[in-house]
């Protein structure tokens, strides 16, 4: 229910483009204790991780699911030929 909430939240906030006129309203909206990026990584670690079965978070940790261009060339190679 808690990341349902979270995601209800988001969209709530971003459907509409008058509740972000300006980058700073963005800011406000993450910030904080209680703010979306809180609430976004509670979510992640809390909620959805713990679901998550052990070979795909392995793979997470791995960086499999990385982007390649998120990753050092070397490794991005590594990754998708298997290959050094």
């Amino acid at each position: 229910m808690f990341v349902f909430m979270l995601f209800e939240q988001l969209n709530s906030f971003f459907h509409q483009p008058l509740h972000y006129p300006d980058l700073e309203s963005v800011r406000r909206f993450f910030a904080g204790p209680d703010g979306a990026y809180q609430l976004t990584r509670e979510a992640l670690e809390e909620h959805i991780r713990p679901a998550l079965p052990r070979d795909i978070l392995e793979s997470l940790d791995a960086g499999r699911f990385d982007h390649p261009e998120s990753r050092p060339p070397t490794e991005a190679h590594e990754v998708e030929t298997g290959q050094e």
